[in-house]
């Protein structure tokens, strides 16, 4: 295999880490930010449920009739019950404690969220409405955030071609470090700088 196919390959799979990188960072990107939409409602209805019941310990169960999608109902669970443990509510498997029974429904104004609060005998229900699609509100659209800094600069970089000997890249379009050296994308070429003994 000669140099050139090796580097070829070798600068491919490096783009290919980078762009693996990237969609990692968007997925944790959207989490986050769906995370936070529920923010609002969730410690709304926890502030309610603080001032029915009080401090103490509870058993928490939590069920989905709403178009919420699945894999947003454990980030919920989680900021619903942050919320109730800094309003002074401890919580606890044990079926003998105060029960709250939090239901995520929808009316045709948007959605409902009901919170049913079984102490002993009694039981009153706190209801919090929702925005109809949180995550679509401006704060929480979801996207990626990119840390930009100048690491290195068109007049930094030469490398030698056979057909124009030794010049600048023409634009660098994105820069990555990888481990002890640099991935350099350019309209042109991919290319890994390593860092040698002599820098």
């Amino acid at each position: 295999m000669t140099p050139l196919r090796q580097a070829g390959m070798r600068a491919g799979s490096a783009f290919r880490g980078i762009a693996a990188a990237v969609l990692l960072m968007a997925t944790v990107a959207h989490a986050s930010t769906l995370g936070t939409a529920w923010n609002k409602p969730a410690t709304d209805l926890a502030a309610r449920i603080v001032e029915v019941l009080g401090p103490g310990p509870v058993h928490l169960t939590l069920r989905n009739l709403s178009a919420i999608a699945t894999d947003q109902l454990p980030v919920i669970h989680r900021l619903i019950e942050d919320a109730l443990k800094s309003g002074g509510i401890s919580l606890t498997s044990s079926e003998g404690a105060n029960a709250v029974r939090i239901t995520l429904s929808e009316n045709p104004s948007g959605g409902l969220w009901v919170a049913e609060i079984v102490e002993g005998n009694e039981t009153r229900v706190v209801m919090q409405p929702v925005d109809p699609s949180p995550a679509d509100s401006p704060d929480a659209k979801p996207g990626v955030a990119l840390h930009r800094e100048v690491m290195i600069g068109s007049s930094d970089l030469q490398w030698k071609s056979k057909a124009t000997g030794w010049r600048p890249p023409s634009q660098i379009l994105a820069v990555a470090q990888a481990g002890s050296g640099l991935v350099i994308l350019t309209p042109e070429l991919v290319a890994i700088f390593t860092k040698t003994a002599t820098g």
